[in-house]
């Protein structure tokens, strides 16, 4: 029962450096060049102190024999963090094991060093936490224990006794120790290094100009939105997330079947774009969005990228030089036209004036001529309206059939209210 919470204490301690680690991760990411040595630092001491527990807190392995796992601490940190941990946290534990004192403790501490100096060298080895895999650690582990076999049998013939006692023991600490924790260790910091790629991949996309938004193809849930679609919807982003991207479209039916148009033939093409999507902005007012859609895979999985723009503005713009670009074809044709009736109906009308003038007021011929006069004078009038047109007014008066109002088109723009004479 001793031995069994011996073995109970120490896996604990284990535990405990897998949560140490965790939480200084938290706090100094090794993602941040700037605070490397200080996590190196920071850690080494933790870890150092967990080998002087592990010291303390040693395994009955028979009565009146104990094994401890001290090296375990040293060999992770150092494997994980470098030299400067891996010897900070030997240290530690070998300032333990001379203040203890007694015939093996020159070995015990040389036994340290040299772990806390491997494992930094496995590290370089390594290249990087990010890329220990088992196949290091179980190297380590190796290492560790030859070192350790080489400590007992330096202390002379009892220390090759028992070593031949503890060797098994010695050797499941360094296997189970080392390997399994290692691994959880390797997983701290790969949620590290996904930290790091979420707040960068976010950093991205708050900076992009355009709204972006992540959707699950299947159920059509937004997995992610950016700070322009917060802006473009008026929700923030927390209240976008989770919700289904078809509560956001216009509830007018037209409106509704081309979003949903849209967002069909991205899942089924695997992209597609839209120049002109209605959309209803934060005002009420309406407003047209331009969209690019793309079905893209990462960890197997398919993820629904859409990207919009608000094109209200472009459109308008458009729209303004389409209208300029008809007004100018307007008036150069009316121009034009007036230029070339001018000249001939000038001459009809002193012709016509000469014949209502030559007979009596009686006469048939003469009131023809009147009545030819007036309407020349009207044709000129219409004529020099042609030449004032200054904006494009249709006459709706015939629905098949809309035309030029040249009256409204070439009568002064009204006036607001208040505005001078």
């Amino acid at each position: 029962m001793e031995t069994l919470a011996h073995l109970i204490e120490n896996v604990g301690l284990l535990i405990l450096a897998v949560l140490v680690y965790s939480y200084v991760g938290r706090r100094l990411p090794s993602y941040r060049p700037e605070v490397r040595l200080k996590r190196q630092l920071v850690l080494g001491a933790l870890f150092g102190i967990l080998t002087v527990l592990m010291m303390i807190e040693r395994i009955q392995i028979a009565a009146g024999l104990y094994i401890d796992a001290r090296w375990v601490p040293v060999a992770l940190v150092g494997l994980f963090e470098g030299t400067p941990a891996g010897l900070l946290c030997a240290a530690i534990g070998a300032g333990y094991r001379a203040w203890q004192g007694g015939p093996g403790a020159l070995p015990g501490i040389a036994s340290l060093l040299v772990t806390g100096l491997a494992a930094g060298l496995a590290n370089r080895w390594t290249g990087g936490a990010e890329r220990v895999t088992w196949r290091h650690a179980m190297v380590l582990s190796a290492f560790v224990y030859l070192v350790v076999a080489a400590a007992y049998i330096s202390v002379g013939s009892y220390g090759i006794r028992l070593f031949a006692q503890v060797w098994w023991s010695l050797l499941a600490a360094f296997v189970v120790g080392i390997w399994p924790v290692g691994r959880l260790l390797r997983d701290q910091i790969e949620r590290e290094r996904l930290l790091e790629e979420r707040t960068r991949f976010r950093a991205i996309l708050d900076e992009a100009n355009d709204a972006i938004r992540i959707i699950d193809p299947d159920s059509l849930r937004i997995l992610e939105a950016n700070r322009k679609d917060s802006e473009l919807t008026g929700l923030s982003r927390e209240a976008l997330i989770g919700r289904r991207v078809d509560e956001l479209w216009p509830q007018d039916p037209a409106t509704r079947a081309a979003h949903e148009a849209f967002v069909r033939e991205t899942m089924k093409k695997g992209e597609a774009t839209s120049d002109a999507l209605p959309h209803v902005s934060r005002a009420g007012g309406r407003s047209y969005l331009g969209g690019a859609g793309r079905v893209v895979e990462y960890g197997g999985k398919r993820f629904g990228v859409f990207i919009f723009r608000d094109i209200t503005d472009r459109l308008r713009a458009e729209e303004a030089r389409r209208e300029a670009e008809a007004m100018k074809a307007i008036t150069e044709l009316a121009r034009a036209t007036a230029h070339e009736i001018n000249n001939p109906l000038t001459a009809l009308i002193g012709n016509l004036e000469l014949l209502r003038t030559d007979g009596s007021p009686e006469d048939e011929n003469v009131k023809r001529a009147t009545v030819a006069v007036e309407m020349g004078f009207r044709i000129r009038d219409i004529v020099a309206r042609l030449m004032r047109i200054t904006r494009r007014e249709i006459d709706a008066g015939i629905p098949s059939m809309p035309m030029l109002d040249i009256r409204k088109s070439s009568d002064p723009e009204p006036r607001a209210p208040g505005e001078g004479a």
